[in-house]
C-alpha cells in the first residue's frame, strides 16, 4: 500500500506567504499610489482685501404696465394710434360704438329735466299751502304732505343727476384713452370686433422710463449681509445689471426695497432695484443678472481659493498641511466670495497651508508632498 503524503507544511507556507504579500500591499497603500507619497498643490491662507460680489437672476418689469381693458362694450369703430408707437396720457386709442350710450345719456338728461320741473312745482305748492296755513285755511296734514312732496322731488332730482353722470361716463368711456404715457404693442382687436365690457383686452401699454429688477436673496446671504434692511442698503451700495448678451448696463441701479418676510417654500427674501432707462434699451420681461459689489473700501479678510473648500451637508471644511507635511481636516465657517476666492469667517489663520488640488488623493493624518498652487494643474511625482 502507498502511504498518503502529508501536505500540512506546504499549506502553512502558502498561507504565510499570502499574509506577507497583503501586509506589504497595505503598507504601500498608506504611502499613496504605487507606494509613493502623494503630491498636492497648496495655497497659503492670506489676510487681504477681498471685494465681494453676488449675482442674482432677475426678470425686468416696467415701472408702469397695463393690459388695457374697456369698461364699456360694443363694436370697435376706429383705432386711433400707431401700433408699437408711443402714446401720451389721455390720448384717444379706440372708438367704440356710442349710439346706445348716447341714447341712454339723452334719456337720463330728459329724466333729470322732468325731475327738476316737478321739484319747482312741488316747491310752489308747498309755499301756497304754507300761506294758507298761516291764515288757518288748511289743515296741518295738508301742509306736511306738501313739504314731504318737496323732499321726494329733491331726492328724485339727485337720483336723476346720478343717472346722467353714469350715462355720461359710459358715453365718454366709449372713447378709450391711454391711462399713462408709454409704448404700445399690437392691438388685440380690429375694426368691427365686438368688445365685451371689463373682459376683452385691447392693447398693452408699457412705460419703460424706469425698470424694476426683482430678485431673491437666499436667507443665508441675507444674514451674512447684516440681517437688516439698513445694513443691506449700506453694504450693497453699488449695483450692476448684466444684460442677456453678458455686457454690463451703463447705468447704476438703486435699491428700492427689501421684503419683510422670508418665503418659507424657497428660503429667499425678495428685493427690488430700479434702473433708469433713457435709451429704452431695457424691455419688460428681459432676463438679466443683478450683480452687487461690496467691500470697496479695502477692508481685509482671511481668504483662500474657493476650490479648497469642501462641503458635507451643512458643514464646511478644508485640508490643512502642517509643517511636517501631515494632512489635517479642519472645519471652517465660510463667508461671501470674492471672485474665485472664499472669505473665511473662522477656522483658519493667516500663513496656514490648505490643499487646493489633489484633495481626492489624500486622507486625514497622511503625509503629503506639496507644491505651490497656481491656476494651472499641479505637477505630481
Amino acid at each position: 500500500m502507498k502511504k498518503i503524503q502529508k501536505r500540512t507544511p506546504l499549506i502553512l507556507f502558502t498561507a504565510f506567504a499570502i499574509s506577507l504579500l497583503l501586509t506589504s500591499c497595505g503598507s504601500k497603500n498608506n504611502q499613496g499610489q504605487f507606494g509613493r507619497t502623494a503630491t498636492v498643490s497648496v495655497a497659503t491662507v492670506e489676510y487681504a482685501s477681498a471685494p465681494t460680489q453676488q449675482e442674482y437672476h432677475s426678470t425686468l418689469v416696467a415701472n408702469k404696465q397695463t393690459n388695457l381693458i374697456s369698461d364699456v362694450g360694443g363694436r370697435v369703430e376706429a383705432l386711433l394710434f400707431n401700433e408699437g408707437g408711443y402714446v401720451k396720457k389721455g390720448q384717444p386709442l379706440y372708438n367704440i360704438d356710442k349710439s346706445r350710450y348716447q341714447a341712454i345719456y339723452d334719456q337720463a338728461v330728459a329724466q333729470l329735466k322732468i325731475a327738476q320741473t316737478n321739484l319747482i312745482t312741488d316747491k310752489t305748492d308747498a309755499q301756497r299751502y304754507q300761506n294758507l296755513w298761516n291764515h288757518n285755511a288748511v289743515d296741518k296734514i295738508q301742509l306736511d304732505h306738501a313739504n314731504a312732496q318737496v323732499e321726494v322731488a329733491k331726492a328724485t332730482v339727485i337720483s336723476a343727476e346720478a343717472n346722467v353722470a353714469h350715462a355720461k361716463t359710459d358715453l365718454d368711456h366709449a372713447t378709450v384713452v391711454a391711462p399713462f404715457g408709454g409704448t404700445t404693442d399690437v392691438s388685440k382687436v380690429r375694426l368691427g370686433d365686438l368688445v365685451v365690457a371689463n373682459q376683452t383686452p385691447l392693447v398693452t401699454i408699457v412705460d419703460n422710463t424706469n425698470m424694476m429688477a426683482d430678485f431673491f436673496i437666499p436667507e443665508g446671504d441675507y444674514v451674512k449681509l447684516g440681517a437688516s434692511d439698513k445694513n443691506i442698503k449700506d453694504k450693497l451700495s453699488h449695483f450692476n445689471l448684466i444684460l442677456p448678451d453678458g455686457s454690463a448696463y451703463q447705468h447704476k441701479g438703486k435699491l428700492d426695497f427689501v421684503d419683510n418676510t422670508v418665503d418659507p417654500t424657497t428660503g429667499t427674501i425678495m428685493a427690488r432695484l430700479t434702473f433708469p432707462n433713457p435709451g429704452a434699451i431695457l424691455k419688460s420681461g428681459m432676463n438679466c443678472v443683478v450683480r452687487s459689489t461690496q467691500n470697496n473700501n479695502g477692508e481685509k479678510s482671511i481668504i483662500i481659493p474657493q476650490q479648497a473648500v469642501q462641503q458635507l451637508l451643512d458643514e464646511y471644511y478644508v485640508y490643512v498641511v502642517n509643517d511636517n507635511g501631515i494632512v489635517k481636516e479642519t472645519e471652517i465657517k465660510p463667508g461671501l466670495t470674492s471672485g474665485n476666492m472664499q472669505i473665511i469667517l473662522s477656522g483658519l489663520k493667516p500663513g496656514q497651508k490648505v490643499i487646493v488640488e489633489g484633495i481626492e488623493k489624500v486622507k486625514p493624518n497622511e503625509k503629503v508632498n506639496t507644491v505651490p498652487y497656481s491656476n494651472g494643474p499641479a505637477k505630481t511625482n
